[in-house]
């Protein structure tokens, strides 16, 4: 079982919809339907919109990282990673299916894989920003626990980002995959491919204006996020303040990044049922959010998928 991806796909599949199942069993189905269906057709749309246009800022973020290709074409990649994104297990196999994709057959595969992981820690970075805003300007009072935890996915973000920009630290990785590669003599291809990696995000931390501008960017485009979560919780009576957001998402956020079911599924139920339970909103709510925000990104997903189908059909 351990070497079979499908076994594993198919139990994390089971194990999604048995979560869904589970709330949906706990809740009142006709309540959360009703909510869904009287969403303004006005908002959905603008928030259809926004989201698209958040992924478009995201592209212009990585531009920023990779200035090589054009906008459009990381556009088209990041459409591409939404799609790989709701069909794994978690975000960051999303991510690694499109800098495999992305840099398949180019001279700067290397470069590629940093500058999308690059960009995935300067965005995680600019969420946990606002997660720590949230967290100063609330005005609930938020369990001890969770605030040091927010605060140390912080750190641990900024430590992830910068350790390796510290140049003895650099140098002892490099004498490291160095003394692996003389010693593993089968597995030189691969070391020689970290030390390529290493080597690349050592030069990415070092320009600090790009650092800074992929944070703010990075920023902008997790407010992009609040302001879409705002719209449609407007269209269930979810009265939750800017700030409060702030933390929710950025909890929220984190937790879809460990591959425990297929594109977040049941995660992002469960998580929004007990942060939004904790200012108050009813779980059925909860609930129609989370579906309305995840029919967004199924729609991100089918564009993806498509692009991705042509862009396989070009090459064939």
């Amino acid at each position: 079982m351990k070497n079979n991806p499908s076994i594993k796909t198919i139990l994390k599949l089971l194990f999604a919809f048995s979560l869904i199942a589970w709330f949906l069993y706990k809740n009142d189905l006709s309540k959360i339907t009703q909510s869904i269906l009287s969403i303004s057709m006005w908002m959905y749309l603008t928030s259809v919109f926004l989201i698209f246009l958040a992924v478009w800022l995201n592209s212009v973020k990585w531009f920023v990282i990779l200035p090589k290709y054009k906008i459009i074409k990381l556009f088209e990649s990041n459409m591409i990673g939404q799609f790989y994104g709701l069909i794994l297990p978690g975000q960051l196999l999303g991510d690694g299916a499109k800098a495999y994709i992305f840099g398949k057959g180019k001279d700067d595969s290397e470069k590629i894989w940093v500058s999308v992981f690059f960009d995935k820690i300067t965005g995680i970075i600019g969420l946990l920003i606002l997660g720590i805003f949230g967290l100063v300007f609330t005005r609930e009072a938020l369990p001890i626990w969770f605030v040091w935890g927010l605060l140390a996915s912080t750190g641990f973000g900024f430590l992830i980002l910068f350790l390796i920009r510290l140049k003895f630290f650099y140098n002892f990785i490099m004498r490291v995959l160095l003394k692996l590669k003389q010693k593993l003599v089968k597995f030189n291809k691969l070391f020689e491919l970290f030390s390529k990696l290493v080597d690349a995000w050592y030069i990415y931390t070092r320009k600090t204006k790009i650092v800074f501008l992929s944070i703010l960017l990075g920023v902008v485009y997790q407010i992009m996020g609040i302001v879409i979560n705002m719209i449609l919780a407007n269209e269930f009576d979810i009265n939750v303040s800017f700030v409060d957001w702030c933390w929710l998402l950025a909890v929220v956020s984190i937790l879809l990044l460990l591959p425990l079911t297929i594109g977040g599924i049941g995660i992002r139920e469960g998580s929004l049922i007990g942060l939004l339970g904790w200012l108050g909103v009813t779980s059925e709510k909860a609930l129609a959010l989370s579906f309305s925000i995840f029919s967004l990104q199924i729609i991100l997903a089918i564009v993806g998928g498509l692009l991705d189908h042509k862009l396989i059909m070009k090459k064939n």
